[in-house]
């Protein structure tokens, strides 16, 4: 009898072992987590992603791989890790171009930006920089406005694509200051490499892409999009008291997770997300690549982002964004 007993017991725990999911099964994680990016590297949510990645491989006990999957707004990446299985070995760094504006602008996109997916937490806050190329003259918003005006649609403006951060918030910029330009679009960080070179006159775009440029010299921070002034740039103004009043343009980076994924596997992320950005180390890192370390609770992340979803479909609409044909 207690044999039978014995084999019914080990057949119904096998059985239950078949239903549960493969993390489930053993601890989490077991194997390498990726993360995946939907810019080019170099980008804002690419830099963010690779300063944390060391700190984050340790707090996981398991390698935390960054993995570059551009193309169309953040959309490929973010469809791929939609369609991904929920056993969080697949996790989308994602930010403010996939989940706040590629949806107003891609709308045969196959993923809904809150419905496919569970927020983990936000990772950090990136301010939008007015650089110059070291060669301009232009020193000042103020300078920048007058040249625009006394000669109308003969500055370029690049931006890192149709629809993008950097492109409505340039847009924004010359609707408020009541100048004409021409926004030329490139693809992702080539937008700065092109004011690098000098081949257009100005940018505004996230501070991680800029930033190293702005050390090296290559490139003149005039201004800075955030509603204050940024600790590590004291002396640089606001765009919004240089001459812009109202005008506030940043974004942010934070982890998504595929639908589905268990709420215990998020936490284990999530406290190894905070576990990361407590380390100075980490902290420091991402101050210098032109970012501040932010982390939320996952409601927190959902509420902020539905907020955000709704500022950018006004602004896709000021800009006329469309997706490129």
């Amino acid at each position: 009898m207690r044999e039978i007993i014995a084999r019914g017991t080990v057949a119904a725990l096998a059985l239950i072992g078949l239903a549960l999911p493969a993390a489930a099964q053993g601890a989490y994680p077991n194997q390498a987590v990726k993360f995946v990016v939907g810019n080019v590297a170099g980008s804002s949510s690419d830099t963010v992603a690779r300063v944390i990645s060391g700190a984050l491989t340790t707090a996981l006990g398991q390698q935390a791989l960054v993995i570059n999957q551009p193309g169309a707004g953040g959309t490929i990446a973010a469809e791929a890790v939609a369609r991904a299985a929920p056993d969080g070995y697949t996790i989308m760094v994602s930010s403010t171009q996939a989940h706040s504006i590629s949806p107003h602008i891609y709308p045969n996109a196959k993923y809904k930006p809150l419905e496919d997916f569970v927020p983990v937490t936000m990772i950090a806050r990136t301010e939008n920089a007015l650089v110059v190329p070291a060669a301009q003259p232009f020193k000042t918003v103020k300078e920048i406005i007058e040249f625009a005006k006394a000669n109308p649609g003969k500055l370029n403006m690049a931006n890192a694509g149709p629809g993008s951060q950097s492109h409505l918030a340039g847009a924004l910029f010359a609707h408020m200051a009541g100048i004409e330009v021409l926004h030329v679009p490139y693809k992702g960080a080539a937008s700065v490499t092109a004011v690098v070179a000098n081949q257009n006159e100005l940018t505004i775009n996230p501070m991680p892409a800029t930033t190293a440029h702005i050390k090296s010299g290559r490139l003149r921070l005039i201004a800075v999009g955030s509603d204050k002034r940024l600790a590590t740039y004291p002396d640089v103004p606001t765009i919004a008291e240089s001459g812009v009043p109202g005008f506030e343009s940043s974004g942010w980076t934070g982890l998504v997770a595929p639908k589905g994924t268990p709420a215990a596997i998020v936490a284990r992320i999530r406290d190894a997300v905070l576990v990361t950005l407590k380390d100075q180390t980490v902290q420091s890192a991402l101050e210098r690549a032109g970012a501040d370390a932010w982390s939320s609770t996952p409601e927190e992340m959902w509420a902020y982002v539905k907020e955000d979803l709704a500022r950018f479909a006004v602004a896709v609409k000021v800009a006329g964004a469309k997706a490129p044909e």
